[in-house]
């Protein structure tokens, strides 16, 4: 008798706990956004975020987890790091050899040595923009973070696409970033989402552009 009560007690514990996971998940709708370039080709590394129009929070829940940006073959991975406001994130050195991680952001400068087969401490980002990074040591490693003033925010895939899923329906500014956007575009555009949702974006980028983070390192979102 007192075994099958110690198995009912654990049935409830477990039922109450992913009860609770399940609570913690917003029901809603998958929301599908494809990037295309001004000559319709397929737009890897666009980041895109969402903000309600009336300027409330989106119950939506998100991904707390430290954020990672590796250097493994003289390349930092991945190039584009998207985060939101208050994230925080590490620079990892799987290589052999020493890094010089730098950035003259106003939002975020970065200045640390990576030795070898080491971690550098968690940094945390408080305001929104881009955060342009290098390497003091090898010039052509180069890569961008972009801090994002909403959780629901997601960089395109090789197919130029970012799902969102179980987003409450309603009204959104859908914003984007890349870091061969002019700065003179047009940032956002209002959406709706009223059920299961694909939206078509065209951004117009600079091409054939040599990636550097020796310049334009203040940037600022488009």
């Amino acid at each position: 008798m007192l075994k099958y009560t110690n198995v009912l007690k654990h049935l409830a514990i477990s039922i109450c706990v992913t009860g609770m996971a399940w609570g913690s998940v917003a029901q809603g709708e998958d929301v599908v956004i494809s990037v295309t370039d001004q000559v319709g080709d397929q737009l890897e590394g666009a980041v895109v975020y969402l903000e309600r129009t009336d300027g409330q929070p989106i119950a939506w829940t998100k991904d707390d987890d430290v954020k990672i940006i590796d250097q493994k073959g003289e390349q930092f991975s991945p190039f584009v790091t998207a985060l939101s406001v208050g994230d925080s994130l590490e620079f990892h050195n799987t290589d052999p050899i020493t890094h010089h991680v730098y950035s003259f952001s106003k939002i975020k400068p970065i200045n640390i040595i990576v030795p070898a087969r080491q971690n550098s401490e968690a940094f945390k980002f408080d305001e929104q923009g881009v955060v342009a990074v290098g390497c003091n040591i090898h010039d052509h490693m180069a890569a961008f973070i972009y801090v994002a003033p909403s959780p629901v925010n997601g960089i395109t895939n090789a197919d130029g696409q970012v799902k969102f899923s179980n987003l409450p329906s309603g009204d959104y500014n859908l914003s984007y970033w890349h870091h061969r956007v002019p700065r003179s575009q047009t940032k956002n555009q209002k959406i709706s989402v009223t059920g299961s949702t694909e939206i078509a974006v065209k951004i117009s980028i600079r091409r054939d552009r040599k990636r550097s983070t020796r310049r334009r390192t203040d940037e600022r979102p488009y």
